[in-house]
């Protein structure tokens, strides 16, 4: 029985720790370029806003501009060409294929889609062109780079390595109720310390008497008492015990 009750214990234990470790991980994307996550993490690739990233793989050479969408035409790449380029109108990824000489739009910025989970990855789906970019953490890199895998034609895969790709942990600050938590601590913890020095050194107070305004903290509970009773009652001051009802009295 103890056995069981142990085993069950750390199974328990076991299965939370493994949700949590998947949860950490969950993408609330925010931005095309910025996806947040669970413990204030999140990746931010806009720093790689004015890079211009481009791999080329058997007949296929891919331009990717990450967070943005750039104009391009033939010329732009080095080609002689006065067909109308798919990519004129602004593109985020773009492909030229040296054998037929086509420049294809493979998706622009705002179809850009973080995955839920880790491994994080952007998807862009633009036609029947879908685009899959894996982002790869390398933190000792000063440089990204971008490598094509397998595509068919209607599917590219990539992997972004780059130090942007890595998760990071945001450090927010205090806010603004906790700001004003600590300053009114503050002000009563001088106030009441300092308050009681005055009255010890100055007045040789002793005791109680060196609380600064004890009548008024003595007489506080009551006040907070009456004040409740008369809101409760539809601000009737005949509710109220106090020397001047028994005088209307």
């Amino acid at each position: 029985m103890i056995k069981n009750t142990i085993l069950s214990i750390f199974l328990c234990i076991l299965f939370s720790n493994r949700i949590h470790s998947i949860e950490e991980f969950v993408c609330i994307e925010t931005s095309v370029c910025l996806c947040n996550s669970y413990d204030n993490k999140y990746i931010d690739i806009s720093p790689l806003g004015k890079t211009n990233l481009t791999v080329e793989n058997q007949n296929l050479r891919f331009f990717f501009y990450p967070c943005r969408n750039v104009s391009l035409d033939y010329k732009d790449i080095g080609v002689n060409s006065t067909a109308t380029s798919d990519c004129a109108s602004g593109a985020t990824l773009c492909v030229y294929n040296t054998t037929d000489q086509k420049l294809t739009n493979l998706g622009i910025v705002t179809e850009g889609k973080f995955s839920n989970f880790y491994p994080k990855t952007l998807s862009f789906l633009h036609g029947n062109k879908s685009t899959t970019v894996l982002l790869e953490c390398t933190p000792d890199f000063d440089i990204s780079y971008l490598v094509n895998s397998v595509s068919d034609g209607n599917h590219y895969n990539f992997t972004l390595f780059s130090p942007h790709s890595c998760t990071k942990t945001a450090h927010p600050g205090l806010s603004v109720g906790s700001t004003l938590l600590i300053l009114c601590t503050t002000i009563f913890g001088v106030y009441l310390i300092g308050g009681a020095l005055v009255l010890h050194f100055l007045r040789g107070a002793r005791g109680r008497e060196t609380i600064p305004n004890i009548e008024f903290w003595s007489s506080l509970p009551g006040l907070v008492k009456d004040g409740t009773i008369f809101v409760l009652t539809g601000c009737n001051p005949m509710v109220i015990s106090s020397a001047d009802t028994y005088d209307k009295i």
